[in-house]
């Protein structure tokens, strides 16, 4: 298990590692301290700016490059404002009256802005898996790496593959509406066998079994769910209620 999170009252974020978990623990150490400290200038750029700064602190163990990634959508909640920013391919979405809002997107080396990026660098994405006898891709039988190593194109720690993989981060900013129901944080575990109308409408579903219904254990719920269906990566769900009077985190 490399996954790894953290939670703060104005503060969410999930860490997907690879080849090891320091750098994920390394970050829910480290970065909402270095977050903090650029408050209350946070809008926007400051996130960016944080990122950068917390990839340039890391040291790396024994001399050696670090090999994980970084995926993590944040939520802040300043002034009923969700800023969500995400490098990798963790994602965030909204239940905004019962329908899915993806306020990330997924850093897939395949994906047109990330290919158009990986190749202007120089980069190369080169897909690992099977092909049809014209030599086009077969869905489902592989992915998509930059330079044929990572299977995604941002990544916090990943410093031999600079520049074409880039610890720079998407940033969203969304007013919260009072049709907003809560927000789903989660590793590529889970998005890799739930979409994200699935994800809100399964927890949906939950809820509606029961008003007294206890929601400390929906997040749990949604893993077991990803698992029933396939998923043989790590999962890593937060949920995050926006209903005033639902604060479980």
């Amino acid at each position: 298990m490399e996954d790894d999170f953290v939670c703060a009252p104005d503060f969410a974020a999930v860490f997907d590692g690879h080849g090891g978990k320091a750098v994920s623990e390394y970050l829910r150490q480290n970065l909402y301290a270095e977050l903090q400290a650029a408050l209350p200038r946070v809008m926007g750029a400051q996130i960016s700016e944080t990122t950068k700064t917390t990839d340039e602190k890391m040291p790396s163990p024994s001399g050696k490059e670090f090999c994980n990634t970084l995926s993590d959508p944040m939520m802040i909640q300043s002034k009923r404002t969700i800023i969500a920013a995400n490098i990798g391919d963790s994602r965030a979405i909204l239940s905004r009256n019962e329908t899915a809002i993806e306020l990330t997107r997924d850093h897939k080396p395949s994906d047109p802005i990330e290919l158009d990026r990986i190749h202007s660098l120089g980069g190369r994405v080169i897909w690992h898996g099977h092909v049809d006898t014209h030599g086009d891709p077969i869905p489902g039988t592989g992915v998509y790496r930059v330079n044929g190593n990572l299977a995604l194109s941002r990544a916090i720690g990943d410093r031999s593959e600079r520049p074409a993989v880039t610890a720079d981060p998407d940033v969203s900013i969304l007013p919260i509406d009072e049709a907003d129901d809560f927000l789903v944080l989660a590793t590529d575990g889970l998005w890799d066998v739930m979409t994200s109308s699935d994800v809100v409408a399964f927890i949906h579903a939950l809820i509606e079994q029961g008003e007294d219904i206890d929601r400390d254990p929906i997040a749990a719920m949604v893993v077991e769910e990803a698992i029933r269906r396939g998923s043989y990566d790590n999962i890593t769900v937060l949920i995050v209620w926006l209903n005033p009077s639902a604060t479980s985190l």
